[in-house]
């Protein structure tokens, strides 16, 4: 067994040891076991949406930040997990473990050790991997739309984070399109807040899961069908709720650059001129 280096890398210890767990249900009991449990380790690290995994040297001698379950033990144990999917190899994914336990056997490692074992084994890049999951905040939360035109499947997907201080989580992510008879499901790697996909699949889609198998901590704030797929197609912006009663949304496709907003009542007279250079605009219903 490794142990950290020092507690803010409790990670080490604790969020391995609970993945552990989830690989003893898996294993020794059926996946359903082991998908009942990750689920319960999300949902408790959901109730974190501003925590992070790395202690901050200002909580480091904070016995109930070191020992947290949420953020420790059950948002360490997703972060594994989430790195086991983005290797997409159980094989490598046992080979980094064993040879991680090999290098600091009853020795001391901290995170950025483990990370260098990961990568050194995988041949992967997980530079922003460890900067988003381990030493950042929250998860993100995916609002996704879709529409088909024959053959072709497709699929907007709009990222936002529950940390303001963690602005995007470039994941990989799947989506289980289902249709009459059957299902596929798609892998696709987001790395911008907003990004589109198009797929081939020579079905008529009935319906979109978003993470099927629970891999990734998120949310997922809405699911939509478009019809109009030309019209979805070519949609610039997205205006949401609608109607609304407090707050209105406003997400350009094209994600974050400069743009002067103009707000137009019925009669034509401009209630409201706003310059922004985000893509995601919020709007108090007060002021209009």
């Amino acid at each position: 067994q490794a142990y950290p280096c020092i507690f803010q890398d409790i990670w080490i210890n604790e969020g391995f040891a609970s993945y552990t767990e989830y690989l003893a249900y898996q294993y020794l009991r059926d996946q359903e076991a082991a998908d009942l449990w990750m689920k319960n380790a999300h949902d408790r690290a959901k109730n974190e949406p501003g925590g992070s995994v790395y202690i901050t040297f200002e909580d480091a001698n904070n016995v109930n930040r070191i020992f947290s379950v949420n953020l420790s033990y059950k948002k360490g144990a997703a972060i594994v997990h989430m790195i086991r999917f983005e290797l997409d190899n159980d094989s490598v994914f046992f080979q980094v473990l064993q040879d991680f336990q090999t290098l600091f056997k009853d020795s001391v490692a901290t995170g950025i050790d483990f990370k260098s074992v990961l990568e050194a084994t995988s041949g992967k890049d997980f530079e922003d991997f460890f900067d988003q999951w381990y030493f950042g905040e929250g998860f993100p939360s995916f609002g996704i739309e879709w529409s088909q035109n024959g053959d072709t499947v497709l699929i907007r997907s709009f990222q936002t984070p529950s940390s303001i201080n963690n602005p995007l989580f470039k994941t990989s992510l799947e989506f289980k399109l289902n249709y009459s008879g059957g299902d596929t499901t798609v892998r696709v790697f987001q790395n911008k807040d907003i990004q589109s996909f198009s797929v081939y699949i020579p079905f008529q889609i009935t319906g979109l899961i978003v993470d099927p198998d629970n891999w990734i901590l998120h949310q997922i704030s809405s699911i939509d069908h478009i019809a109009d797929y030309q019209e979805f197609k070519e949609n610039k912006f997205k205006i949401y709720p609608n109607p609304f009663s407090s707050d209105i949304n406003i997400l350009f496709f094209e994600g974050s650059k400069h743009r002067e907003i103009s707000i137009i009542d019925f009669s034509g007279k401009v209630v409201l001129k706003i310059t922004s250079n985000h893509y995601k605009l919020t709007i108090a219903g007060n002021t209009l």
